[in-house]
């Protein structure tokens, strides 16, 4: 399990409950995962919380330094 950044943190705990457009960023503002879902904080919060066994995932997890999100209607 990947341990949240700080700044991190209290981010994920505003991203809304709706569908949108995530965006993973690194400490360059650079973008990293782009990705799409039905309930974004829930999607979002999976990747830190989730138990993954990928490698990308978890290479990719201690890489983030900043999330951006894109809410849609659907």
């Amino acid at each position: 399990m990947a341990v949240i950044p700080g700044n991190l943190e209290e981010k994920i705990k505003t991203i809304p409950e709706k569908p949108g457009v995530y965006q993973m960023k690194d400490r360059g503002g650079n973008i990293i995962y782009v990705g799409k879902s039905k309930n974004l904080r829930s999607r979002v919060k999976s990747y830190f919380y989730g138990d993954h066994n990928q490698q990308k995932i978890k290479h990719m997890v201690s890489r983030v330094h900043d999330i951006g999100i894109i809410p849609t209607d659907f």
